[in-house]
């Protein structure tokens, strides 16, 4: 019975005892070239249910996207500085920075048909 000692590491670790998104994807990958960017072509799975590409690249997408992600949220606090200081010029640039961004995010996100098959994905790897 693994549920047991599942629960029992889970609740040592401050995690719920599920796979989520977080360890399945953000605490899965590493680099393929330390020396470069986190990009779709550089991240590989730690580990993974059935090493298909299909799931790797469904992953690798989600990376790309959180490090995308990151330009946003420095956007949007910026932006709400620039609210409180009244400053529209300020607030001009950060959302115009949180746009490209965003749009950066959405350009990842059209490449997942590229590697992952949605029916692959779907009944393969998603179950689990």
């Amino acid at each position: 019975n693994l549920a047991v000692p599942w629960y029992e590491v889970s609740r040592k670790l401050g995690r719920p005892p599920v796979l989520s998104y977080a360890s399945y994807a953000l605490d899965n990958w590493r680099r393929l070239d330390p020396s470069r960017p986190i990009e779709l072509d550089n991240v590989v799975l730690l580990q993974n249910f059935l090493g298909g590409l299909d799931e790797e690249w469904f992953v690798a997408v989600h990376i790309d996207i959180e490090r995308k992600a990151g330009a946003a949220m420095a956007a949007i606090l910026c932006a709400q500085e620039a609210v409180v200081e009244n400053n529209a010029d300020a607030v001009i640039i950060h959302l115009t920075a949180l746009a490209s961004a965003q749009e950066g995010m959405c350009s990842t996100l059209d490449r997942m048909p590229e590697r992952c098959d949605p029916y692959i994905y779907y009944h393969r790897v998603r179950p689990f």
